[in-house]
């Protein structure tokens, strides 16, 4: 697959930090630079070419261009090319959600990729009268490895869908438990290879993640909780009533995303409970600040053909309060799907846990979604309190506009973001979240 010209170029990706390959471009506007595992300098570049697959979402696929440079005055000396990593319906879309990659996941690819060997030169052509060639033999799953993605887990036994679209339970390979350096997720993709005693699958590898998705650990526990791998989009649903949408929980659940470098959309359920008007003015604020919001009723039908453009073809996490309908919603779009639904209590108006965990479901028109247990303390780790505001979308047009530098846009004279407020170009309420959510990063303690 040779890129044509002009289309190296790096692309203007507003989302992730300079620990993202989109991020790293946008800020120093050039490509990456790296050094190989063989000690030499490549630069990471994303290209972009049609797939061939015209299904939802596969129109268009991006994949990584290294650049090999030598050299005392470094001169081009080859290059490297990934296959497809990611896949869209248009080229920008593709290279968007490429472009959110991890820079150390960007280099592990280069290693792997400059660490494979070369395919050897083709034969030259038989004599005319020479015989026809023997027929290659079939290649054994087993002994070349066999992709896949791991759908759910729990004790030690992961379930994981093979390309070919069969399911197996693996177990982890010793020699990967042992590193404990990278834990598996739902989302991940993995190599599967027989097992030593030829009665099983263990995953051989676990390939580099293009995203994740994570988040604090409950109850107070430090460290990480990986939600899922090789996210696209993170879909949060609330409902607009019973029980009563918390919008600062929601406000956690889109900073999350944000932090993960992830696009985020929303759904509002149970829009017949409410009327229109109201719950369309309660969340205008969140689609001025560029969310995409969609209205929702499974009892009602609404809204629920508008949900398959954005989902298939995707891998989407949803994500959201108990007693939403997150399930109901799943099984209306997906009917094959079966998801348990829970029954609010009357008594707290909360709903019941229903999902003891991330679980993948493959779509029938391409694409997954991962259903997640009902969250009611979300938290965040690892987010510094200076890197928040760039979580919030409506904020980004006027940082760097304040007085000082180190604004963290609570109460500074010359404020930008605080004077977006003030001439209601900024939510109010929104603002209101950033700022406790702020403080709560500052002190390390939950303000809500």
């Amino acid at each position: 697959m040779t890129p044509p010209p002009g289309q190296h170029l790096p692309a203007d990706h507003s989302k992730g930090d300079e620990g993202t390959l989109g991020g790293y471009m946008a800020v120093h506007a050039r490509p990456a630079a790296f050094e190989g595992a063989d000690g030499l300098s490549y630069s990471a570049d994303i290209a972009t070419d049609a797939t061939g697959e015209h299904g939802p979402g596969r129109r268009a696929g991006a994949y990584l261009l290294f650049v090999r440079w030598t050299g005392d005055d470094p001169k081009i000396g080859g290059h490297v090319e990934s296959g497809f990593l990611t896949f869209a319906d248009t080229d920008a879309e593709a290279r968007e959600a490429l472009g959110r990659w991890r820079l150390a996941d960007v280099k592990q690819l280069l290693d792997r990729l400059i660490a494979a060997p070369e395919p050897p030169a083709p034969a030259p052509p038989a004599a005319p009268e020479a015989a026809p060639a023997p027929a290659r033999a079939a290649v054994d799953p087993a002994a070349s490895g066999e992709r896949g993605v791991v759908l759910s887990g729990t004790g030690g036994i992961w379930v994981v869908r093979t390309a070919a679209g069969e399911t197996r339970e693996v177990s982890l390979r010793g020699r990967l438990k042992q590193a404990g350096t990278l834990k598996l997720a739902v989302g991940d993709e993995v190599v599967l290879e027989s097992g030593e005693r030829g009665d099983g699958w263990v995953i051989r590898e676990i390939l580099p993640r293009r995203s994740t998705l994570a988040r604090q650990s409950p109850a107070g526990a430090r460290g990480e909780r990986l939600v899922a791998a090789n996210v696209d989009q993170v879909v949060a649903v609330f409902a607009a009533a019973n029980p009563e949408p918390h919008t600062r929980m929601l406000d956690r659940f889109l900073i999350i995303a944000e932090g993960n470098s992830l696009a985020a959309r929303i759904i509002i359920n149970k829009i017949e409970l409410v009327q229109p008007d109201e719950v369309r003015a309660r969340f205008d604020a969140y689609q001025r600040a560029g969310y995409p919001v969609h209205y929702t009723s499974v009892k009602r039908g609404i809204g629920i053909e508008e949900l398959h453009a954005v989902l298939d073809g995707r891998t989407s996490v949803f994500s959201g309060p108990s007693g939403v309908g997150k399930s109901s919603l799943l099984n209306t779009l997906y009917p094959g799907l079966n998801l348990r639904v829970g029954e609010i209590s009357a008594s707290v108006n909360k709903g019941r846990h229903t999902t003891v965990g991330a679980l993948m479901h493959p779509l029938p028109r391409g694409g997954f979604v991962v259903d997640t247990p009902g969250l009611r303390e979300v938290g965040m780790w690892g987010l510094p309190p200076e890197h928040l505001d760039r979580c919030f979308p409506e904020f980004r047009p006027m940082l760097g506009e304040c007085k000082f530098r180190d604004c963290a846009h609570t109460v500074e004279p010359g404020c930008a973001v605080l004077a977006g407020v003030r001439a209601g170009t900024i939510s109010a309420a929104r603002h209101d979240s950033y700022a406790k959510l702020h403080a709560e990063l500052v002190s390390g303690t939950p303000a809500w």
